[in-house]
């Protein structure tokens, strides 16, 4: 075989390695998030509207999902006192069945869009930036109304840290 096959032959095989641990990677990613849906959720979602919510101790905000619902006109918000809101269904928001009585509202899942790079550490681990999106959204969602949310519409940058196992890559938590 002349040197030109050896060589071209060479850099196939390099590059083919390349690509199989670079959807390994997203494959590891993609296992660490799949079962994990993007939802707003109450400790009991059997409920009938409007009720009254507290707000997070650490923030000021809505959840980026509320603020969606009320920016589509589904539901309004309104401050009741220093720490609770009271959510209530507008007409449109009665007309459209969001909400879930075991799960809440969801949004979609989150994939991986593209492995950006990784760069290698020690003890077989590597830091990984990718790009993930939403997935499996609901038909319902007007997407402008919801751009608050990450990956709704366009790819959200995440970083990982992953550890290579004797089963592969495994998202290191």
């Amino acid at each position: 075989m002349s040197k030109f096959k050896c060589s071209v032959l060479a850099l196939t095989v390099l590059a083919l390695s390349g690509c199989g641990e670079k959807s390994d990677i997203e494959n590891a990613i993609n296992k660490n998030i799949e079962n994990k849906e993007y939802c707003y959720s109450l400790q009991d979602n059997d409920i009938s509207f409007p009720i009254t919510i507290g707000r997070d101790n650490f923030s000021q905000d809505f959840s980026p999902i509320l603020k969606g619902l009320a920016n589509q006109g589904l539901v309004t918000l309104h401050n009741q006192g220093y720490r609770d809101y009271v959510i209530s269904l507008t007409e449109k928001g009665a007309k459209t069945d969001f909400w879930d009585k075991k799960r809440g509202v969801c949004m979609g899942k989150r994939v991986v869009d593209d492995i950006k790079e990784w760069t290698e550490g020690e003890q077989n681990t590597i830091m990984v930036t990718y790009t993930e999106k939403l997935v499996d959204v609901p038909r319902w969602v007007d997407k402008k109304s919801f751009s608050d949310i990450e990956g709704m519409d366009s790819p959200a940058e995440k970083r990982a840290v992953l550890k290579k196992t004797s089963n592969g890559w495994k998202v290191w938590n």
